[in-house]
């Protein structure tokens, strides 16, 4: 519903009211508001006040539109579900369509989960009266998050990440992390403020950034991708003044320097970057979505029917998801988005027909073209899921995502002490061998032999019995041979 002043002089106040049986609920707006997010209610009530009434008239027009939506539907929906609870939210997914995020438990805990082959799993919590969530997972499907501390959890084992710190600051947020096993976020520096940092094997290097202290800057590194490049913000408080940047290879890269660029939400593989820019109507400033290869940007735009649009995530295919909404109100419930082909859609207008369900953010999406989120379903926030209808199959809510091609992954972590994660993806079902080997090539150890369906695998090897050094693991099959090196320190 929009609030369009025609008297030139009055200073308009407005109120949405709406009333059920129990409650009356009032939101404060200037321009216009979304009425989708309200809910089911007995009465609405519009109440226009006058700041200035000397020598006005106070005319105005209301009009209430519904953006246009298409007719087929391009995702099916999949309710993740809580941990006992009312409410939950998806942060991320990986190739494999397993999904973390934060559930509720009660009414006053919420924990994160993993959720995989249809079902939820809790995380727990290293105090179970404080709440948890978790923020990223890789494909080898390893978890980082934040609990009373930073956590990692790899092969189902929870630990404080910092225990894995050898040198450097520790963290206070982990963020992101790549299928390397390096991870993004930020911590605190003796006598400094917030920075973003980068951990490497052990090691966390705080990212530097262009400005002195004098700027009382503080950053927040907020994505990595597989080649290790960060992208995150500067923060400066003196000035006011947010700036995105990125780090290659754990050093600033000042040649990123995009123009009305306000915030990073994430980047792929490509170094392509999405977040929010600044553009104008004339008179009222609006956040829309744009990608950035270099200083080359693009403006998403928004739907039919919205003002502004934020991107949360952006796949290797260049697809886009986030949140719009209207006016200047982030603060109000919102429709998520997807920009694909140069359009950005209304997820809503995407799925089946279902009043239930209303899609507020999405938070990531994967190669695939699977998407994460939460919306209102049913009077409560759930986290949901949406596979594209054509090209990817369900079965019982698991998703099925056969690979291309052959693929030897590199092992997570590297270097390791004493175990380590070897991911590998078969395009069709095949007989594979997958062995371990020293520097001599002599053989350490088979870590499967036998026939494989298709699909992403992992294989864990531990070297608590080896000495420290270089090894070898080699996959094998028929027509396709891969080997990589590792690292073992005890």
């Amino acid at each position: 519903m929009s609030f369009i002043p025609i008297d030139p002089v009055a200073k308009f106040g407005i109120e949405l009211i709406t009333r059920t049986a129990r409650s009356v609920t009032v939101q404060q707006f200037t321009r216009s508001i979304p009425l989708g997010g309200i809910g089911n209610f007995d009465e609405i009530a519009l109440a226009v006040m006058n700041f200035d009434s000397i020598g006005t008239d106070m005319r105005y027009r209301l009009s209430v539109t519904r953006a246009p939506c298409d007719s087929i539907a391009e995702y099916d929906i999949i309710d993740l579900g809580t941990l006992g609870g009312f409410d939950s939210y998806a942060t991320k997914v990986n190739a494999r369509g397993q999904v973390v995020g934060t559930a509720s438990k009660d009414s006053l805990v919420s924990h994160a989960f993993l959720w995989k082959n249809g079902s939820m799993r809790d995380l727990d919590s290293l105090h179970p009266l404080l709440s948890s969530t978790a923020n990223s997972i890789n494909d080898l499907g390893t978890v980082v998050g934040i609990d009373t501390v930073p956590f990692q959890i790899d092969g189902g084992v929870k630990i404080a990440l910092n225990s894995l710190v050898t040198q450097g600051p520790h963290f206070l947020e982990a963020y992101d992390l790549n299928n390397q096993g390096q991870i993004a976020g930020w911590g605190k520096i003796t006598g400094d403020t917030d920075r973003a940092l980068l951990f490497r094997g052990g090691v966390v290097t705080a990212l530097n950034t262009p400005f002195d202290r004098n700027y009382q800057p503080f950053s927040k590194a907020v994505a990595i991708n597989n080649s290790g490049l960060v992208a995150g913000n500067i923060f400066q408080t003196t000035l006011f003044a947010t700036i995105p940047v990125m780090w290659v290879n754990g050093e600033y890269n000042n040649g990123f320097n995009p123009t009305n660029f306000l915030l990073t939400a994430d980047v792929n593989d490509s170094n392509v970057v999405v977040g929010n820019s600044v553009v104008y109507d004339g008179i009222y400033p609006y956040t829309h979505g744009s990608r950035w290869l270099g200083n080359n940007g693009l403006d998403l735009g928004v739907p039919a029917g919205f003002d502004n649009s934020e991107p949360s995530a952006i796949n290797n295919h260049g697809v886009v998801v986030g949140k719009v909404y209207i006016g200047n109100h982030p603060e109000l419930p919102s429709h998520a988005f997807v920009w694909k082909n140069g359009v950005m859609k209304d997820l809503n207008c995407l799925i089946a027909a279902d009043p239930t369900w209303e899609l507020q953010v999405a938070t990531d999406i994967n190669d695939s073209g699977i998407i994460v989120g939460y919306g209102s379903h049913l009077g409560k926030t759930r986290g949901f899921l949406l596979t594209p209808v054509h090209p990817t199959s369900v079965d019982r809510g698991t998703v099925a995502d056969i690979p291309r091609t052959f693929k030897l992954l590199q092992n997570y972590p590297n270097p390791f002490n004493p175990a380590t994660t070897i991911g590998y993806e078969l395009p069709k079902a095949s007989h594979i061998t997958l062995k371990v080997y020293n520097i001599l090539g002599q053989e350490v150890t088979v870590l499967v032999d036998g026939e494989e369906p298709p699909g992403f695998h992992t294989a864990r090897f531990n070297g608590g019995n080896l000495s420290s050094g270089v090894y070898f693991y080699r996959l094998q099959t028929g027509g396709f041979n891969s080997t990589k090196d590792m690292i073992f320190i005890k």
